[in-house]
């Protein structure tokens, strides 16, 4: 039978190792009916049967009165299913069966999604106190596409770092260093239908994707952003983020060399810069990207090819390193900020002392 809001709100508690937190639930009150958007949520999960009633319960608390709350199991053999089974008259829909990874999962669900609103909360986060309030009091439907809030990491050692939202003065910046603060960002659902299914060869870095091909076709002015904690990102030995970093990075670089292409798509075939980096890091991308509105190249290249540089400059070829180091200078004369001026420094760091 379905539960009452106090028994899903007696079943709270503090996750291992936090404390310090508001951790009850947040029941709305103060909107009227009709103010309410319809939200949906998806956790895609494969055995985290150690976290996901903590997930759930963390959305089910929220007393949201139009919340469309899906789960998609990957096939989970580890107690996964008995929780899903216990709460299933709280949820809107749920299935269990073999996929391909997370983005077949999101997929799976943004098809039948009913929301106004939608995002993704991985198995093992979870939402913050009265966050489906907040996003419900910031959205406005015709001028607001995008909202992003802040997230908190958190682990069994206790509280980590709060990740800001923030856009900056230019869209090229925005694009390139705002941090994207995914279980804290929701999507009009319409707009991304617009993006087609999310890409299934992506397993940890969709989330960029998306913020792109956003970016690169509506821009940055109906973004709405809100300083508050939205979503509570866990850190653990078994969570993706940190077991397979290389892979996640992988897929990050895959990402920005592919933008580099369809900038400057002559200069790069030219320099075989792209068939370099790929040839370092095995990149396998299926490229989905577009820039239908008009950017600044120079610097948006330029920004790239920075991030690049940081990210990689020990563990990318010699050659590839001098020649992603000429084309930073090369298509950007104007940048002499002071992070280029760092730039020769790590190339004597990468070339002269050991690694």
């Amino acid at each position: 039978s379905k539960m009452t809001h106090t028994e899903i709100i007696n079943r709270l508690h503090a996750p291992t190792g936090v404390s310090g937190y508001r951790w009850w639930s947040h029941k709305t009150t103060d909107l009227e009916q009709e103010n309410y958007p319809k939200i949906t949520i998806v956790t895609p999960t494969l055995n985290q049967g150690k976290y996901i009633e903590e997930t759930i319960l963390s959305v089910l608390s929220q007393g949201y009165p139009n919340l469309e709350y899906i789960i998609i199991d990957g096939g989970s053999n580890d107690g996964t299913l008995e929780i899903l089974k216990k709460y299933e008259h709280q949820l809107t829909y749920w299935i269990s069966e073999k996929d391909t990874g997370q983005s077949s999962a999101i997929n799976k669900a943004l098809s039948i999604a009913t929301g106004e609103l939608f995002n993704w909360l991985n198995s093992d986060d979870l939402l913050a106190p009265g966050a489906l309030e907040i996003i419900a009091k910031n959205y406005n439907g015709k001028n607001v596409d995008v909202i992003k809030g802040n997230y908190l990491s958190f682990s069994e050692r206790g509280w980590g770092k709060q990740v800001k939202s923030k856009n900056f003065q230019t869209l090229e910046q925005t694009a390139i260093y705002s941090a994207i603060c995914q279980p804290a960002t929701f999507y009009k659902t319409d707009i991304l239908r617009k993006f087609g299914s999310i890409n299934e060869n992506l397993h940890y870095c969709m989330d960029l994707e998306i913020w792109y091909k956003y970016l690169f076709r509506y821009g940055k002015d109906k973004i709405k952003l809100i300083d508050h904690v939205l979503a509570f990102f866990r850190l653990h030995e078994q969570s993706k983020s940190i077991q397979l970093l290389e892979r996640l990075k992988q897929e990050r670089l895959g990402i920005r060399v592919a933008l580099l292409n369809h900038i400057y798509p002559n200069y790069f075939k030219r320099h075989h810069l792209s068939a370099m980096l790929k040839k370092d890091f095995n990149i396998d991308y299926d490229d989905r990207l577009e820039i239908k509105i008009p950017v600044n190249k120079e610097k948006l290249a330029a920004y790239i090819l920075e991030l690049i540089v940081d990210d990689f400059h020990r563990e990318i070829s010699i050659p590839t390193f001098w020649s992603l180091l000429y084309s930073s200078f090369q298509l950007s004369p104007f940048q002499r900020r002071w992070r280029f001026y760092l730039s020769p420094i790590r190339a004597f760091k990468r070339i002269f002392l050991p690694i």
